[in-house]
């Protein structure tokens, strides 16, 4: 039971990805005094929104108010998708994970196959203290203490939202304004994207560092593309995808690609954690 907890979490922790606001950008701002009267018109009607939109997005202020955005949702959901294909082998999960804040209660689902074939469905509820998962159809929880996790981190981490950037690479994407959404895009791999890579794929992970991620440099990243899409209105995330081209040792391609879409106006209403 309690390798299946450590590996179920660890692997989430795999996709809810992040990274630091706190580089310098060199993205050029977008700028129109009439849209920004136009933003700070709506912004006060939505509960998500802060009180005062930045005049000038940029990409650390859209990632910045975006992280404002999501400390400020007493509630919010994340659906992730990663698949992984390697030669004939197609791996994917998809992961949904509902979050309370006050008091903090989680609910994660999980589903898991290989080559189309579904291998696992599983449901875990973590609040400060336990994590709870279903065996032979009873409910068992497990102290967080001894299960080494961190669900107040995790949570952090998901509230950062940014995605596939790195701390020292916010100049290696483009922001546009498309229509009802900003949408951010890179447009460069950065020298080092493969340590990088590795220490994204370990952050939040409850094990110290994700199996893909510790042995991530051993591969050569030949490719790499990154759009996250943040609602005009109130800057906050609506859906991030990624993909990532790999060779490895014995020269076979790999390819990660992934999703998370974000539901920040969630209208379930808080479920019943296990006794």
């Amino acid at each position: 039971m309690q390798k299946l907890f450590i590996k179920s979490i660890a692997f989430l922790s795999l996709l809810f990805i992040s990274g630091s606001l706190t580089a310098c950008s060199k993205t050029q701002a977008i700028t129109s005094s009439a849209k920004s009267t136009k933003l700070k018109s709506k912004v006060s009607q939505d509960k998500l929104s802060t009180k005062k939109l930045p005049t000038k997005i940029t990409t650390q202020s859209l990632l910045k108010h975006s992280q404002m955005v999501m400390e400020k949702a007493p509630k919010f959901q994340v659906v992730s998708d990663t698949s992984l294909q390697k030669g004939e082998t197609n791996q994917h999960e998809k992961i949904t994970g509902t979050y309370f804040k006050n008091p903090l209660n989680i609910q994660l689902e999980s589903e898991k196959s290989t080559n189309n074939q579904t291998v696992k469905v599983q449901t875990f509820y973590l609040n400060r203290h336990k994590i709870f998962g279903e065996d032979n159809g009873n409910w068992v929880g497990k102290s967080l203490d001894k299960e080494n996790l961190n669900p107040d981190l995790n949570l952090k981490q998901l509230n950062n939202v940014t995605g596939l950037i790195f701390n020292n690479s916010l100049n290696n994407f483009n922001l546009t304004l498309e229509g009802d959404h900003y949408l951010l895009q890179n447009h460069t791999i950065d020298q080092n994207v493969t340590s990088q890579l590795s220490q994204l794929l370990a952050v939040n992970n409850y094990q110290g560092e994700s199996t893909f991620a510790a042995k991530l440099n051993q591969y050569k990243v030949t490719d790499f593309s990154y759009e996250a899409h943040f609602e005009r209105k109130t800057l906050a995330p609506q859906r991030i995808t990624y993909a990532i081209s790999l060779i490895d040792a014995n020269q076979e391609n790999i390819q990660l690609n992934g999703s998370l879409i974000y539901n920040l106006s969630l209208k379930q209403k808080r479920f019943m954690m296990p006794k």
